[in-house]
């Protein structure tokens, strides 16, 4: 099924935004030319409309370079710019969420949509839909595809429908009236009242922005007004909008967490807000102002627990972005009858700031801190006397009930890894605290501080399909000095410095300064005591369908993770030592919010030191195939590719020729550009794809052709002019690619070696 956006509402609607702003400048420019001495001012509307021109030139150039095409497995999204083209191939299984936008006045003037495709990899829209015809109609198209993919999308039984109730409505529009007044007051008063006293005249303009405010606050509450939420026995829909309409479905299968929250304004107006995330990289759906929230979280809850109960007689790969071919080497059975409650032990969880109390007076300088000591008391109390967990037949939960409420699930067969941390004190009272990854949270949920038993660790695995039985492979980390400096070379490298400076410095100087050699010494010393300790600890351990992580000193924590959730490996090979280090990527991502934006960790695991790393990636992917005896000799590629060392050089000249001072480093600059260059290897197999590189520290990376969620291409300016092209792998629960193959000189012939294997 080819599509192409609407020529007419493409266009428009891309330019006339800028085609508005750069006419308002042409014509403020003609006039200034007459009304001011300038003459050279007639440039303005020449250049305005030049530039209108060129936006409109690329703009038709994008036209012509977009095209979408939907086929029984997959999507295929192609599109470029003046100097650059992209596709992005998406298979069908692996959606997760589904939006049908008709923007007001474009669907008006032009009766074109939007559609948005998100995908188990993604933390964005990597599939949209511009501008089409007939948009209910592609909506259906994919819908029905979707089903034939492997999904219900059953709209047979109608479980539960509801809307946000009036009186939330209100008081949501209550709050944010009264909230923005208040912003308002506190930022814009001074000016105003200035304002107004330069020109007393502006006050005519009041009633203005209030029509204004009273005008925003009327469309969001028809907004809310408008919206319906549904649970039907295969899917979630929700509709949305009052200008713009939006309507949306997540299939049952991609139903990942669901969090029901009451702030204090929900308390008292007895509304409930519902999140649900899908299988994704934090791509979460709230349901606000809820009258029968608990009845909506329910049914959610009922359709997980079908979904799930379904899985146990069926292969892993059920899962999305698992591996259909060897899944069913790891049997995964699930425990769906044990049931449990735990809570916080009361002593475990507040000795720590109670023992600040005592020491906090000894420390005079920190004392002004024990406000800030009280409150955290304060806060831990209310958390022990408020907060229950509970291993649910399907699901594990932690729940708050205080003036505020929260309650937080994750589907047991979306967990992705499981963490059991225990500490010094938890050995005294009998405690531990167990954290789960789920491929579509952005934060994980932790059973903080519960008391152990044990049964508790064969529960908490049991519901994650976990049964670490019958080792058949294991190794730890092989520590040393040497291996300790050539594993961190910058970091030494820096410490010699210091060292000589601090010498240098405290005979020139002050004596006193030699203090920094005695600190750069000091740290590596510290450095190796502790590694001489915690690294002996640390190992890896493979069972049949589950790999498991020891580590630990003074807190001891072991992390498990079912094979086909393991999305990658990388090594890092030290230089002039056989070991190195092994990182284990698992699906999923946790996201913190700070003020400079979301930053996202990829959940998983690193282990240091590793012996005969070289071999080890290969071992552990033949491992994850179900292999438990990997072939004795390397495997045979299928393809093999480099990277072209022109982008590189053109790059280095151009920025050497724009910082000038870094022409007379050409020399040395140029040639470790190139030599780095030639070191990567793309890397086709019969079962995976991978990347090698690096000169001093050889890095390898791997992605099993199952791992893979879907794959894009790209080609820029520098890609254009030497003929070669990007090609970017996204794993499921990753908003970035994890692997990122630049400047392959036959990217078109890789990229369909490629896709005749995902």
């Amino acid at each position: 099924m080819q599509i192409k956006p609407q020529r007419k509402s493409f266009l428009l609607g891309n330019t006339f935004p800028l085609a508005v702003i750069l006419g308002t400048v042409a014509l403020a420019g003609g006039a200034a030319t007459f009304i001011t001495p300038y003459a050279k001012l007639f440039l303005v509307p020449v250049f305005s409309l030049l530039l209108l021109v060129l936006i409109f030139y690329r703009e038709t150039t994008v036209y012509a370079k977009e095209n979408y095409d939907i086929r029984d497995d997959r999507i295929l999204v192609r599109r470029g710019g003046l100097f650059s083209d992209s596709e992005t191939e998406l298979q069908l299984e692996h959606v997760t969420h589904i939006k049908w936008i008709r923007p007001w006045i474009r669907h008006k003037l032009f009766a074109t949509g939007i559609l948005q495709i998100e995908a188990a990899g993604s933390a964005a829209n990597e599939v949209i839909f511009k501008d089409i015809e007939d948009s209910g109609q592609v909506y259906a198209e994919i819908r029905k595809r979707l089903h034939k993919n492997g999904f219900s999308m059953s709209t047979d039984t109608l479980m539960h429908r509801e809307s946000p109730a009036d009186l939330g409505i209100v008081a949501e529009m209550v709050t944010s009236g009264v909230g923005g007044f208040l912003g308002l007051a506190l930022v814009a008063w001074p000016l105003l009242t200035a304002a107004i006293a330069a020109i007393p005249g502006i006050i005519l303009l009041l009633p203005l922005l209030i029509a204004v405010g009273i005008f925003v606050l009327t469309m969001h509450y028809l907004d809310l007004k408008r919206r319906t939420y549904s649970i039907y026995n295969g899917l979630i829909e929700y509709c949305e909008g009052f200008l713009t309409k939006v309507n949306a479905v997540i299939p049952v299968e991609n139903i990942s967490n669901s969090e029901i929250s009451r702030n204090i304004i929900d308390r008292l107006t007895d509304l409930y807000q519902v999140k649900v995330s899908c299988q994704g990289a934090g791509q979460e759906i709230r349901f606000r102002h809820l009258e029968h929230g608990e009845r909506f979280d329910r049914e959610i809850e009922k359709l997980v627990d079908q979904q799930s109960g379904s899985k146990q007689s069926e292969p892993e790969a059920s899962d999305r972005g698992t591996d259909r071919s060897r899944t069913e080497e790891f049997s995964v059975s699930r425990d769906t009858e044990t049931t449990g409650q735990f809570g916080m032990h009361y002593w475990r969880t507040l000795l720590p700031p109670l023992l600040c109390f005592i020491l906090l007076p000894v420390l005079v300088p920190l004392f002004p801190l024990l406000i800030l000591l009280i409150g955290y008391t304060i806060y831990e109390l209310i958390r022990v006397k408020n907060t229950t967990y509970f291993l649910n037949k399907n699901s594990v939960q932690e729940k708050f009930e205080f003036f505020t409420s929260k309650s937080r699930e994750f589907t047991t067969d979306k967990i992705t890894g499981v963490t059991l941390r225990e500490s010094i004190l938890d050995k005294r009272f009998g405690t531990c605290s167990i954290k789960f990854w789920s491929i579509g949270a952005a934060d994980e949920i932790t059973f903080r501080n519960i008391p152990k038993s044990e049964q508790l660790q064969d529960m908490v695995l049991g519901k994650s399909g976990i049964h670490p039985e019958n080792s058949f492979y294991s190794y730890g980390s092989k520590f040393s000095p040497k291996g300790m400096v050539l594993a961190n070379l910058p970091a030494f490298a820096l410490l010699t410095f210091l060292f000589v400076s601090g010498f240098f410095l405290g005979t020139l100087i002050h004596k006193y300064l030699a203090g920094v050699s005695i600190v750069s010494i000091l740290v590596p010393v510290v450095w190796y005591g502790y590694g001489k300790y915690y690294y002996p600890r640390s190992r890896i351990e493979l069972f049949e369908n589950c790999v498991k992580f020891t580590r630990g000193l003074v807190v001891q924590r072991v992390t498990y993770a079912l094979y086909p959730n393991v999305k990658d490996i990388s090594t890092i090979k030290y230089p002039w030592l056989d070991n190195g280090q092994m990182r284990f990527n698992v699906a999923g991502e946790r996201i913190r919010k700070t003020q400079y934006g979301d930053i996202r960790t990829p959940n998983g695991f690193t282990v240091n030191y590793v012996p005969e790393i070289l071999n080890k990636d290969d071992v552990f992917d033949q491992l994850l195939l179900g292999v438990q005896e990997p072939a004795a000799g390397p495997v045979q590629p299928i393809l093999t590719s480099g990277k072209a060392a022109a982008n590189t050089v053109f790059s280095v000249l151009i920025v050497s020729l724009l910082l000038f001072p870094l022409l007379a480093l050409l020399p040395l600059s140029l040639p470790i550009a190139v030599w780095r260059t030639r070191r990567v290897r793309y890397i086709i197999e019969p079962e995976r794809v991978l990347i090698r590189k690096g000169v001093m520290y050889r890095k390898q990376t791997s992605i099993i052709f199952g791992r893979i969620d879907y794959i894009q291409t790209s080609q820029n300016f520098l890609n254009k002019l030497f003929k070669n092209g990007n090609i970017m792998i996204y794993t499921a629960g990753s908003s970035s690619p994890e692997l990122v193959l630049r400047d392959i000189p036959n990217q078109k012939e890789f990229h369909k070696e490629l896709r005749n294997y995902y």
